[in-house]
């Protein structure tokens, strides 16, 4: 199965070797099962410091050309910090 993986410094493993990604050791383990199961990481797209806006406008557009079976989306704490950057509360 094509996968692809979007998202932000979680996903794309910030400071972390390839091999130790999540997206990485899941398809390493899927693939030690038995019998294995095959899960082809087509890419990792997440990018550090990504929100959810820019998964939709910078990673999502990338599916078609890729064309996976697959797709999945973690996203941190970054899109919850943009979006409360947006709220206006009033004072009482």
């Amino acid at each position: 199965m094509r996968w692809v993986a979007l998202g932000d410094s979680y996903t794309i493993g910030t400071s972390v070797p390839e091999a130790d990604r999540w997206p990485d050791r899941l398809v390493a383990a899927l693939a030690a099962r038995t019998p294995p199961i095959a899960l082809e990481l087509v890419a990792n797209l997440a990018v550090n410091g990504y929100a959810s806006g820019d998964v939709i406008a910078r990673e999502l557009p990338q599916l078609g050309f890729l064309r996976p079976e697959l797709a999945s989306i973690l996203i941190g704490n970054e899109s919850v910090n943009v979006l409360l950057s947006t709220i206006t509360v009033p004072l009482l």
